[in-house]
């Protein structure tokens, strides 16, 4: 076996322990944002005084868009435009389109229009987002 061949041996296995090393911190810091995010989830924290990091929870909802079509009948014409597109025909088929950011402040129309609208909601996992604090 040549130098060459031995330097390459060399390199290639520091990078497979390297790779390993990287797998097993990557497990650990996945475990560890679970227990963080489990925990700011029993306190319903959505965000954490810590000296060094930022540390954010975000939930977001899918929406179940056929869930809200009686909303249609009860909210008033021009408001519902401002949320809602019906289905139409460009050069092809576009299906109907809701506005959930306008959609959501329509609960102001009462406890029939805010059932309809968090049945609609599909919650999505939280999103735990922690970063370095910038320094000052």
């Amino acid at each position: 076996m040549n130098e060459g061949t031995r330097d390459m041996e060399e390199l290639v296995r520091r990078w497979g322990a390297l790779d390993e090393r990287i797998r097993k911190d990557t497990e650990d810091r996945d475990r560890l944002g679970w227990a963080i995010t489990r925990s700011m989830q029993e306190d319903g924290a959505t965000a954490l005084d810590h000296p060094t990091h930022v540390v954010e929870l975000a939930t977001k909802n899918e929406w179940d868009r056929s869930k809200l079509h009686p909303l249609r009948e009860l909210i008033p014409p021009e408001v519902l435009a401002k949320g809602y597109t019906p289905e139409h025909e460009e050069t092809v088929v576009v299906a109907e389109s809701w506005n959930m950011q306008q959609v959501k402040t329509w609960v102001k129309y009462g406890n029939r229009v805010q059932a309809i609208i968090e049945g609609a909601a599909k919650p999505k996992p939280p999103v735990l987002a922690i970063r370095p604090k910038e320094p000052k």
